[in-house]
């Protein structure tokens, strides 16, 4: 088992695997796995990498997508069928995928696609493809994207491209590129304060991490958390948004 989400009702706990395109669905009533799920067509020889990625529940409870890295796919899973609903093929690796505010899109951040890296833009009702947009990378950047996070107002979504040393920012109605702000290495997870003022951009590659202004969309601080490179992950506020 590598990654874990929970269904909106929290009765169902979703497990995808690193090393086989299985989805298994979890009881939490019984702690019994109920339903174990082909998703894709296994590699032919060895697949050097991650299989699988974030699982992520549609909000009614009845779905769940995972990325299946082998074939290049974003799988649509039918949780009572048990089946496979749909194949979203994206030519790429996804990580995650976040909703859009207002419930009507999927922002998928894909880790790869060609030589660089993409934001596929899907429609939550129909999972039709809208847009796929390349992420800009700057001289030396490598594609790699993992998170990303919107603003309060939903104005405007970060990317972050664990490759680099920048942090992308998509205007959301005009679902284009608006700027590049330049972040500490390798950045990961944006995670938006609690008052919505800032983002804290934590980093997988550096010991630093990055403050954002969301008004303004500009790098305002780097905190020094450590020497070296270090590989942080997520981060979390207390309660009263102070720490």
């Amino acid at each position: 088992s590598f990654q874990l989400a929970m269904s909106p009702d929290e009765k169902t706990l979703a497990v995808a695997y690193r090393d086989v395109l299985k989805l298994s669905l979890v009881d939490m009533a019984s702690n019994a796995v109920v339903k174990t799920i082909e998703v894709g067509k296994p590699p032919a020889g060895e697949f050097k990498g991650v299989m699988m990625k974030h699982p992520y529940w549609s909000p009614d409870g009845k779905f769940v997508y995972v990325a299946d890295a082998v074939n290049k796919a974003i799988v649509k899973v039918d949780v009572v069928q048990g089946a496979v609903a749909k194949v979203l093929n994206i030519d790429g690796t996804n990580h995650y995928l976040h909703p859009s505010p207002d419930g009507k899109l999927l922002y998928a951040v894909n880790e790869k696609r060609g030589g660089g890296a993409s934001l596929t833009l899907i429609d939550a009702a129909t999972d039709a493809i809208v847009k796929d947009l390349a992420v800009p990378l700057a001289e030396g950047e490598k594609g790699l994207g993992h998170h990303g996070a919107f603003t309060r107002d939903g104005r405007h979504f970060l990317y972050c491209n664990e490759g680099g040393q920048t942090v992308s920012v998509l205007d959301t109605a005009k679902q284009a590129w608006a700027k590049t702000i330049r972040t500490g290495k390798g950045p990961g997870h944006a995670a938006l304060s609690p008052d919505g003022s800032q983002f804290f951009v934590v980093h997988h590659n550096d010991g630093v991490v990055t403050v954002i202004d969301a008004a303004r969309l500009e790098a305002v601080k780097n905190i020094r958390i450590g020497d070296g490179d270090k590989q942080a992950h997520a981060a979390w506020f207390t309660p009263d948004g102070k720490f």
